[in-house]
């Protein structure tokens, strides 16, 4: 799981702001998941990556520079 994480981490632009979505998340509706893009959109972000989790999630530090 480390050695995934570091090879997705690569491929990431510098910069980019991340979402990963695991089971360890937040369960957002539609609402609150939009609002919370929105606000993401305000901050003039350039790049915004989805990163959809493993069937046991993501690592700790893959996901600590993850969007909250």
């Amino acid at each position: 799981m480390t050695q995934e994480a570091d090879r997705l981490a690569k491929r990431i632009p510098s910069g980019a702001h991340r979402i990963v979505l695991d089971e360890r998340g937040d369960a957002l509706g539609s609402d609150p998941f939009a609002a919370r893009l929105a606000a993401l959109r305000d901050w003039s972000l350039r790049d915004l990556v989805f990163v959809i989790g493993r069937p046991d999630g993501r690592t700790a530090n893959f996901r600590k520079d993850a969007v909250e």
